[in-house]
């Protein structure tokens, strides 16, 4: 350890905008004598809001860092773990699954419609758009009221590209990334293009973006294990469609359409080559067809937007979406799926004789209206208000696609939400920052019958309802100019979730009326801390804890990946610190600590007597990072995050294995033309071989699923606009 830790001196992490993004003068050359932090104001907690008045901890990733990072790390779950305190590691393959955020799930927005599915929980809302579209990431870090359901862990909002700020571009971009030996099938491509016009009232912006991703490979050279079951990013292709139409109806009224199709889907070429824990053998790769059809991803959305600065004295905004999506996962003879009705075959013992092949697949279908409206100095001076409305419908199922069962039956969720938030300046330096929302959902499950592992049981549907009151208020004071101090109280709200509970049931007698597993989780969030923006230097901590009388966590209970939702008792605690010093326009370092704790009555007797395990919560995390910009042109950052040993303790650890921690170093160099941008990204410069955090610590009986993480890459990448 002690030698990864002195290692983050020289290595230090890509640039974060600690609430603000270093802006070039107009003559970027010239020495600076001082430097003057700008202002940040984000949208991500409805209505647009100065960073410093926020009782929140804050990030906002503008799109030069992320690119940055992406170029480095490869995907966006990973460039999050990098640029994010308390965000769990990645796994870097086409799933999510036990990337939590202070320990609890993140609501994942692209401009600001949500992407999570609260009821069945395919592991894949950051696979639903190129990340090169986003032109900057707002996340507000803890559960925030205003935005209801889903955000439990936090929010974070993926702000994408718009021609309504008048420029007009053709922009051509390309890169290509290679293992560190150059393997012939370890190179991964992209090409795209994008045209951004606006003339008068209208604007428009296309873009098409393609990608084909070889294998990758880890820091001893050797091919680093397909994800057969839930897919891989390596050994796949990609490609993104995105349309926005704007129309400024007047000065002050605005209305904008955007369309975008998103498929991420492997080739199913190569195996898995199982590897062995015991010996320290990590699993690999072999060319091979897979059986089925290969792991896809297919996310369909459209959104037709409305927004008046000058309604009622006020700012409206207004949007209705459509969501449609596919998860389509690789095909196992896990015995879960096996039934002698389809092929299965058993001894006289009952012991399973011939395995079938299976494939599941998440159907989501989502529609919603977002509608908010706020207002400065509104019935009295200082008083600040938003008020708003959310509605949402989704419809999930989850089948087998090669036999056409049932797995989890259709679901049918409403949900309404009224909510009012105010801030008020008490005095010339205390503010009040206060707000409630009302939840009213409805559950919806037709009868159905489980799958034949089960025990084929019939189960009653029915209409379960409920309704929430959820508020929030926090005080925000300001010390002095620059720095200010809070406190705040906010409750989150989320389903469990509801087809994992559902497809495993396995008595009979059940109905979905009485199946208190499915109630929605509450969770009591507290948060105190403080943040400084000066002339050169930027300072947040924060201390934070969360607690649920009723949560939800993850269980292997079987250490073979097969995981459930166990509802008991929950808290997470912890607290973060991130930091940037300007030194001048040329010079900038900066970085982040985080440190989290999380406990569970897993008996159930009142007392928190367990850890919360892997697929729950994140190790703990150092980051640094250092950047320089040369005449302008040139800019080079050099980076490193560090992820802390951890273990787990307690009876509900019982399949668990300790973390051992590493750290991983990336450097990225750009020059900037006057019409194009060159750059080269090595991630993990110093090539560290490692076994990732899922591989050490969860789905410990499944040899296959013993990764190693990447090795060096390199991408060079260059961007032209005309």
């Amino acid at each position: 350890m002690k030698t990864a830790v002195f290692a983050m001196i020289p290595a230090l992490l890509a640039p974060v905008a600690y609430a603000a993004d270093t802006q070039l003068p107009p003559d970027a050359s010239a020495p600076a004598e001082k430097v003057t932090l700008d202002r940040v104001t984000i949208s991500a907690v409805r209505g647009e809001r100065d960073v410093a008045t926020i009782p929140h901890m804050v990030t906002v990733i503008e799109r030069e860092t992320l690119q940055a990072t992406l170029g480095a790390s490869g995907d966006l779950t990973s460039a999050l773990s990098r640029l994010l305190p308390s965000f769990a590691p990645s796994r870097q393959k086409m799933t999510g699954s036990s990337e939590s955020f202070r320990g609890r799930s993140p609501l994942i927005l692209v401009d600001g419609i949500p992407q999570t599915n609260p009821l069945r929980d395919g592991s894949r809302d950051g696979f639903t758009i190129d990340p090169s579209l986003i032109e900057r990431i707002e996340v507000v870090h803890g559960a925030n009221a205003s935005m209801g359901l889903g955000a439990t862990g936090g929010i974070i909002n993926f702000i994408t590209r718009s021609a309504a700020d008048g420029d007009n571009e053709i922009r051509l971009n390309t890169a290509l990334t290679s293992s560190n030996d150059f393997d012939g099938d370890g190179f991964e491509y992209r090409l795209g293009g994008s045209l951004q016009r606006k003339q008068g009232a209208y604007d428009v912006l296309a873009s098409a973006q393609y990608q084909n991703s070889g294998l990758y490979y880890d820091a001893n050279g050797d091919k680093i294990a397909v994800n057969e079951t839930h897919g891989d990013l390596m050994d796949s292709e990609s490609l993104d469609l995105l349309l926005k139409l704007g129309m400024d109806l007047s000065a002050t009224r605005r209305v904008e359409l955007m369309l975008n199709r998103y498929d991420l889907e492997n080739s199913g070429d190569y195996r898995n080559v199982p590897g062995d824990r015991d010996q320290g053998i990590a699993a690999t790769t072999e060319k091979g067809k897979q059986v089925g059809d290969p792991n896809r991803n297919k996310a369909t959305a459209a959104a037709l937007s409305y927004s008046d600065r000058d309604l009622a004295g006020g700012n409206f905004s207004g949007k209705f979406y459509y969501l449609d999506r596919t998860s389509l996962y690789g095909a196992t003879q896990t015995k879960t799926f096996q039934d002698p009705a389809y092929g299965s075959q058993y001894d006289g013992s009952g012991a399973l004789t011939q395995s079938i092949y299976d494939q599941s697949q998440i159907e989501v279908q989502r529609s919603g209206v977002r509608l908010s409206w706020n207002r400065d100095d509104f019935l009295l001076n200082e008083l600040d208000w938003v008020l708003g409305f959310d509605w949402v419908r989704d419809e999930s199922k989850q089948t087998l696609a090669m036999t056409g069962r049932t797995w989890v039956p259709e679901m049918k969720f409403d949900n309404y939400a009224p909510f009012a938030q105010l801030d008020y300046a008490l005095t010339d330096r205390l503010q009040l920052t206060s707000g409630a929302r009302y939840e009213t959902a409805k559950l919806q499950v037709d009868d159905f019958t489980t799958l034949y592992n089960y025990g084929s049981r019939d189960v009653a549907g029915g209409d379960d309802e409920f309704s929430e009151l959820l508020t929030n208020l926090g005080f925000t004071y300001r010390i002095s100019d620059g720095l200010n101090a809070y406190i705040s109280y906010s409750e989150g709200f989320n389903m469990p979730d509801v087809g994992l509970v559902l497809r495993g049931i396995n008595t009979d007698g059940q109905d979905v009326d009485d199946l208190v597993r499915i109630k929605p989780i509450i969770t009591d969030n507290y948060e105190t801390g403080f943040n400084y923006q000066g002339e050169a230097l930027s300072l947040k901590a924060s201390y934070f804890r969360s607690t649920s009388a009723f949560g939800s966590r993850l269980a292997d209970t079987n250490g073979d990946g097969s995981y459930e939702v166990i509802r008991e008792k929950t808290r997470t605690h912890g607290y973060e610190l991130q930091t940037a010093y300007m030194f001048s326009y040329d010079l900038e370092i900066g970085g982040y600590y985080s440190k989290l704790f999380g406990r569970v009555d897993s008996d159930k007797n009142g007392s928190l007597d367990s850890d919360l395990g892997a697929a729950n919560i994140s190790p703990d995390k150092l980051s640094a990072y250092a950047r320089y910009e040369l005449n302008g042109r040139t800019s080079a950052r050099l980076a490193s995050t560090y992820y802390f040993d951890r273990s787990f303790h307690g009876q509900a650890n019982a399949n668990a294995e300790s973390f051992d921690g590493y750290a991983l170093v990336d450097m990225s160099v750009s020059y900037r033309g006057n019409n194009s941008t060159t750059s080269l990204s090595l991630g993990n410069l110093l090539n560290r071989d490692y076994f990732d955090y899922y591989a050490q610590t969860s789905d410990l009986g499944n040899t296959a699923r013993y990764y190693k993480g990447r090795g060096r890459s390199l991408m060079l990448a260059y961007e032209h606009s005309f």
